[in-house]
């Protein structure tokens, strides 16, 4: 693989890790939020 196609990969892996570290906190958060359930949203057993 070039090395600059490499680095392009491993930047784009530790993103897309980073992203799962956010949106796993932003669930915690909104599981831990009645109002922010309270409007609609999953309900704890749905959100998994």
């Amino acid at each position: 693989m070039e090395l600059k196609a490499a680095k392009e990969l491993l930047h784009i892996q530790t993103w897309l890790s980073r992203v799962d570290e956010i949106v796993a906190r932003g669930k915690v958060a909104y599981l831990a939020d009645d109002l922010l359930r309270g409007g609609g949203g999953l309900t704890h057993d749905e959100a998994g």
